[in-house]
């Protein structure tokens, strides 16, 4: 039996980005309801700089948004979306790749 799938998981599940690794771009998809009201977003590199951020954005907006990647070297980065409390609903590793 598997084990009941945590906070994060769970918010994994519903929170999708693609394509990763990506080129030019990529799209943050809410799949569920887990998110509401208003969310903070923040792209990072390995060394903690914010590369792009959108701040106070309607959860219903995360339907589907598109970020442009085509400015940023290639590397590793970290998505971060929290909620209207600040509390942190999930992280993603993002790759950009040429």
């Amino acid at each position: 039996m598997a084990a009941p799938a945590t906070t994060d998981e769970a918010a994994d599940a519903v929170i999708t980005t693609y394509p990763n690794p990506a080129n030019t771009q990529f799209t943050i998809q809410l799949n569920g309801s887990r998110v509401q009201g208003l969310a903070s977003l923040w792209l990072r590199d390995m060394n903690g700089s914010v590369v792009w951020n959108k701040q106070q954005v309607q959860a219903d907006a995360l339907r589907s948004m598109l970020v442009d990647v085509s400015k940023l070297a290639q590397g590793m980065y970290m998505l971060q979306i929290v909620d209207g409390n600040n509390e942190t609903i999930t992280v993603k590793k993002i790759i950009v790749a040429r």
